[in-house]
């Protein structure tokens, strides 16, 4: 595993656990928690350009995108 900073091409990667994340949420707290996306891709875009706010993820071998920080 390889913890870096998050690139453009890591967006999908984050995206889909972003999605897992909000699932889990909603499947507990449904009455509080809605199913969808917290970022789209251009926020994600944005925020991967913002040096004050880095995204870090965690790679595996084949640069797969396994976990993600904000």
């Amino acid at each position: 595993m390889t913890v870096r900073k998050a690139e453009t091409k890591d967006i999908n990667g984050i995206m889909s656990l972003l999605y897992q994340v909000a699932e889990v949420h909603h499947n507990g707290r449904p009455d509080i928690f809605k199913i969808g996306k917290k970022y789209s891709e251009e926020e994600l875009k944005v925020l991967l350009k913002d040096e004050t706010r880095p995204i870090l993820v965690c790679t595996d071998e084949a640069d797969t995108v396994m976990g993600y920080c904000f």
